[in-house]
């Protein structure tokens, strides 16, 4: 049991976890463990039978009192009652975590952004909606007509690309030139309304970690600008990299007469 969840928890953990592919992740692990209930137990009997192993803890057999019995002949309670229990317990925490799964995923608001999400991706496939699909997304754009015109100029601009994740489609859009995207600005805000929606708590929770280390490596009060500023460069030191340094240098000393005649003109 704990192998495929934890599978499963990873994949929702990742940066690019989208809400239509954590859906499926929770359909395959159910699907998974239901199976697993019908055969768990028969390989569990056959390996221990094969290395003559005693199920443990075998509770005393409860036999059917004869009155309430319509038959004389004996009874084979022999293996029911460690089966019984065993089968019992694993059926509960099977249950358990079924239960579990439908309360956090099978909620009106994930079926939402489920559909949200397949909007988008069927009208770069081509498969267009029309105003009727789009107002059924509860949008808080309320200019459905542009919206399912501008998902079927989309088809057009995208059938030659393949998009698995509505960030795919979002890195596409960000590449286009300004005036192209100019064409799609209600599509823009229905993939910037898909990407804040937080799939996976993950990142959240590290960024605050992130912060607790700021403020112990400081040990002092700062202002909430500067220390927002420095929790940005630690969290995301992929951008950080990307900066040419000697652009801020110059950007620094330009701020002020002073710092000029301090460390000269930097070019």
């Amino acid at each position: 049991m704990f192998g495929p969840c934890e599978t499963v928890a990873k994949s929702l953990q990742g940066d690019n976890a989208s809400v239509s592919g954590a859906l499926e992740c929770i359909l395959v692990l159910k699907e998974r463990m239901n199976r697993a209930v019908d055969t768990i137990f028969v390989k569990a009997k056959a390996f221990a039978a094969a290395h003559s192993l005693e199920w443990p803890n075998e509770s005393r057999v409860c036999r059917t009192p004869s009155r309430f019995r319509d038959t004389a002949a004996v009874e084979d309670v022999a293996d029911c009652a460690a089966e019984a229990k065993w089968r019992r317990e694993f059926f509960e925490a099977v249950d358990l975590m079924n239960s579990e799964l439908d309360r956090r995923f099978d909620q009106a608001g994930m079926s939402t952004a489920a559909r949200r999400e397949k909007v988008l991706l069927d009208s770069t496939r081509g498969l267009v909606s029309d105003s009727d699909d789009v107002s059924a997304l509860q949008l808080p754009m309320q200019d459905f007509e542009s919206i399912a015109l501008q998902l079927k100029m989309l088809g057009g601009l995208t059938k030659d690309q393949a998009f698995h994740t509505v960030n795919d489609l979002g890195r596409f859009m960000a590449a286009l030139h300004p005036q192209t995207r100019g064409l799609f600005s209600e599509v823009e805000k229905l993939i910037h309304l898909c990407l804040c929606l937080p799939v996976s708590t993950a990142c959240s929770e590290r960024s605050f970690s992130a912060l607790r280390r700021l403020k112990t490596w400081l040990r002092s009060k700062v202002s909430q600008c500067r220390l927002t500023h420095m929790a940005l460069l630690h969290v995301h030191k992929d951008i950080l990299d990307d900066l040419n340094l000697q652009d801020v240098i110059g950007e620094f000393i330009h701020r002020t007469p002073e710092r000029k005649s301090t460390f000269g003109v930097s070019k």
